[in-house]
């Protein structure tokens, strides 16, 4: 995956598209910086973490300018263009129905009650939003 957002950037470079360009190095460079932090090599898990961090930022960005009325400024287009263009790296998040499904199965097989949240979060990083997991495995455990 890195190869392919290296890629994309040299794509960007050529037909001078500086919004996709910026919000591609962005994910790399806070990429690069988890690797660091972690002392291992940047593997696909933190590519999709750190484009997962950069929506939300962007995320949070957007509302806050349509909160102030301030659509028409030039950070909201270029956020809102950088949103669209990291969620196209983003796997496909999986529906509430299918969520339920898989941390039902976890919930089945973990013994432990207190390991319950541990299990189903590692095993669902990154497949969907973590706050509708952590619902989601509520509703199911109560």
């Amino acid at each position: 995956m890195i190869n392919k957002l290296k890629n994309d950037i040299k794509e960007s470079l050529i037909q001078k598209d500086n919004v996709r360009k910026d919000a591609l190095r962005n994910v790399i460079n806070k990429a690069n910086l988890d690797a660091k932090e972690k002392k291992v090599d940047i593997s696909n898990e933190i590519l999709v973490s750190a484009i997962t961090k950069e929506v939300k930022q962007l995320d949070q960005t957007i509302n806050i300018l349509v909160e102030n009325n301030k659509t028409d400024t030039e950070l909201y287009v270029t956020s809102t263009k950088q949103k669209e263009v990291l969620t196209a790296y983003l796997p496909k998040a999986l529906s509430e129905d299918e969520l339920r499904t898989e941390i039902s199965k976890i919930i089945a097989s973990t013994e432990n009650k207190k390991l319950i949240i541990k299990n189903v979060m590692a095993a669902l990083k990154g497949k969907a939003d973590g706050s509708i997991i952590n619902k989601i495995t509520k509703e199911l455990t109560i």
